[in-house]
C-alpha cells in the first residue's frame, strides 16, 4: 500500500507544479496527503509489532536485565519520531506554543543496557510462600525454580511491561493530538493556501502567476502538512493499540487475538478492531488512479524501447520522475529506482504483467526457472523468490526456529530434513568431513566437525525427536553420519535419494514404519524442510497425506 502511494506521488507530482498553475492540484494533493498519511500508520503498525514481539521475549529468569528495546521507551518508538518532526516543524513557525523537550533517538543510550527488571513480584510472591508454609529452604528453592522455568516469573514481567508499553503509547498519542490540534488551528493547509491565496477553485488552473510570496507560503503549509498527515497517520494505530493493550490486561483471562502459522490455526481479531479499516482506508485513492498510472507507464515504455529518453520530442511532464539509469531486463526501458526492482532488474510494469500471468516476475525469460510451479494462485506471489508461505498452497518458509515451531505446533511423527545448505553449509555433495576423516583420530574428527557451520537447532532436533532423519542427495553418507555424531546426534539417520529419483519415495517408506503411517487411514503429522524448492513441489512429496513443507532459509542462522 505505502510503495504504491509512493509511486502515485512521485508520478503526479507534476500535478503540482508552478508552470502548469496546479491544473491537476486537487489530484496530486488528495494523493500526497494519502502518502504521508499511510507512511506514519505503517511506522506505528512496525513499532506496534517491535514491541509486542520484544515483549513475549522477555527473560524467562528474573534477575536478567530487562530487554534494551523496553528499556528505551518512548524514546525509541518511531510514533515518538513522528511526534518529534511535527513539533519541530511547529515550532519552527510558532515558538511561544509549543512545550515538548522530549528526546528522540533510534540509537541505545548506555543506561538502555543492563537496565533492571519492572517488577520484583516473583520474589515477593515466593517470599510470602515460605513465610506462610515455613518450609525448608531446599523446598523454597524447587518451587522457585519450577516456577521460573513454567514461566510464572516471566508471565509476571510480561504484565508489567504490557502495562508500561500501553503507558507510553498513551503518552505518545496525546501529545500527538495535542501537536495535531495545534497545527490545524495555527497554519493554513496548502488546499487554504492555493484557494485564499492564489484562488484556485481546485479545478482548473489558476489564472494569475503567483507572487514569491504565494509561493512561500504554499512551500511552508507543505512542509508543516507533511508532517501533521504523517503522524494524523499514525496516531490512530497508537490510540488502537494502547486501546486494546488496556483490555487484554484488564480480561487477561480472554482471548481476544489469536494467530498461528499451522493448518490448524488461524488468525483472529475482535470485530472491533480497527486496524483493519484503517489500512483499507487507503484503498479508494490507489483504486482511482493506480491501473491509470501503470497504462500510462506501460505505453511509454513500449514507445521508448531501450532508451526512455529518446522516446519522443516532448516526453509527458511525469517522464522525469519515472525514467533513470536502470533498465528493465524485460521490456529494456530505462527506469529510477522507485519502478524498479533492483535485485531481478524487471519493472514495476513487466511485474505487475507477469504476475497476472501467474508467472514468476522474477524469472528469467526464455530460461528454465528453478522456481517453475512455485507461483501461489492465491496472493500472486512466488513461493521461492519471494519467500511467500501460503497454507492453501501447503508451503511455508522460514528458518530453523520457525520449523521446530512448526514440528512442535503439528505434534510431528516424523521429521525430514535436508543435509546441503540446510543442516549444513556444504552444498552441491560436498562432504562435510575431509577426505581423512576414516583414519583420523576421534579428537581430530570432533574439531574439523565442529569447525564446520551448522544449524544448532536443527542438530538439536536431530539429536532430541525419536523419528527425526535426514534425506539427502549428498553421496557422502557415511562422513554425514560421523560428521552428526561428532556434533551430538547420537544415532543419526541418514537416507540418500539418488539422482533422478523423489525424495518422496524415501519418507513414504519411514511413514510406512511409523505407528498411524501411511498403512493406517489416519495421516501422519509430519514435517520436511529443504533448501530447494524442487523438492518440495515434486508430485509424490506434495501428496504425501499429513505432510507439512516447508521452504527453509539459514541466511540469518549461521
Amino acid at each position: 500500500v505505502e510503495k504504491k502511494l509512493r509511486r502515485l506521488s512521485t508520478f503526479y507530482r507534476s500535478d503540482f507544479a508552478v508552470e502548469r498553475r496546479y491544473a491537476f492540484g486537487f489530484r496530486y494533493r488528495s494523493i500526497s496527503v494519502a502518502g504521508a498519511r499511510a507512511k506514519g500508520t505503517f511506522l506505528a503498525i512496525a513499532d506496534a509489532r517491535v514491541f509486542t514481539k520484544q515483549i513475549c521475549c522477555v527473560p524467562r529468569l528474573p534477575s536478567q536485565p530487562r530487554p534494551k528495546r523496553l528499556a528505551s521507551m518512548p524514546r525509541t518508538m518511531t510514533t515518538h519520531g513522528c511526534v518529534k518532526r511535527a513539533r519541530a516543524r511547529l515550532r519552527e513557525q510558532t515558538p511561544t506554543t509549543v512545550d515538548f523537550t522530549g528526546a528522540h533517538s533510534y540509537a541505545f543510550d548506555p543506561e538502555d543496557y543492563g537496565a533492571p527488571n519492572l517488577t520484583d513480584d516473583f520474589e515477593t510472591l515466593m517470599r510470602e510462600v515460605q513465610d506462610e508454609l515455613q518450609l525448608p529452604t531446599h523446598a523454597c528453592a524447587f518451587i522457585r525454580a519450577s516456577l521460573i522455568a513454567r514461566g510464572a516469573a516471566k508471565a509476571m514481567c510480561i504484565r508489567r511491561e504490557c502495562e508500561a508499553y500501553a503507558a507510553a503509547v498513551e503518552a505518545v498519542t496525546a501529545i500527538a493530538d495535542a501537536t495535531i490540534i495545534a497545527l490545524d488551528k495555527e497554519h493554513k493547509d496548502p488546499d487554504a493556501v492555493l484557494r485564499d491565496e492564489m484562488k484556485y477553485d481546485g479545478v482548473h488552473a489558476i489564472e494569475h502567476e503567483p507572487t514569491q510570496a504565494n509561493l512561500d507560503a504554499l512551500q511552508a503549509a507543505v512542509k508543516v502538512d507533511v508532517a501533521r498527515n504523517e503522524l494524523a497517520g499514525a496516531a490512530p494505530v497508537a490510540r488502537e493499540m494502547a486501546f486494546w493493550m488496556r483490555k487484554i490486561l484488564a480480561n487477561p483471562s480472554s482471548v481476544l487475538f489469536t494467530a498461528g502459522d499451522c493448518a490448524q490455526a488461524t488468525s483472529f481479531v475482535p470485530d472491533a478492531f480497527a486496524l483493519t479499516d484503517i489500512i483499507a482506508s487507503y484503498a479508494p485513492i490507489i483504486d482511482t488512479y493506480h491501473d491509470a498510472m501503470i497504462a500510462d507507464v506501460a505505453a511509454f515504455a513500449r514507445s521508448a524501447g531501450a532508451d526512455c529518453s529518446s522516446a519522443r520530442a516532448s516526453p509527458p511532464p511525469w517522464h522525469v520522475h519515472v525514467a533513470g539509469p536502470h533498465a528493465c531486463s524485460r521490456c529494456h526501458a530505462s527506469f529510477s529506482n522507485l519502478w524498479i526492482n533492483q535485485h531481478a532488474r524487471v519493472c514495476v510494469v513487466c511485474e505487475l504483467a507477469a504476475r497476472a500471468a501467474r508467472r514468476c516476475p522474477f524469472a528469467k525469460p526464455n530460461v528454465p526457472a528453478p522456481c517453475l510451479g512455485a507461483f501461489c494462485p492465491h496472493a500472486l506471489k512466488c513461493v521461492s523468490c519471494e519467500r511467500h508461505s501460503c497454507a492453501q498452497c501447503g508451503i511455508t518458509c522460514g528458518d530453523a526456529e520457525d520449523f521446530i515451531a512448526l514440528i512442535e505446533a503439528i505434534d510431528a511423527r516424523a521429521v525430514f530434513l535436508d543435509f546441503d545448505r540446510t543442516i549444513c553449509a556444504t552444498k552441491r555433495g560436498a562432504s562435510p568431513l575431509p577426505g581423512a576423516f576414516a583414519t583420523a583420530d576421534a579428537d581430530a574428527v570432533k574439531a574439523r566437525a565442529e569447525a564446520r557451520s551448522a544449524d544448532e537447532d536443527l542438530l538439536a532436533t536431530l539429536a532430541t525427536h525419536d523419528n527425526a532423519w535426514v534425506v539427502t542427495r549428498n553421496p557422502n553418507t557415511r562422513a554425514i553420519e560421523v560428521f552428526l555424531r561428532a556434533r551430538g546426534v547420537a544415532v543419526p539417520r541418514v537416507v540418500r535419494v539418488t539422482k533422478g529419483e523423489s525424495k518422496g519415495r524415501a519418507m513414504r517408506d519411514v511413514l510406512a514404519r511409523t505407528p498411524s503411517g501411511l498403512r493406517s487411514s489416519n495421516a501422519v503429522a509430519c514435517a520436511f524442510a529443504d533448501d530447494d524448492i524442487r523438492e518440495l513441489l515434486r508430485d509424490d512429496v506434495r501428496e504425501i497425506p499429513g505432510l507439512r513443507r516447508m521452504l527453509f532459509t539459514r541466511q540469518h542462522r549461521l
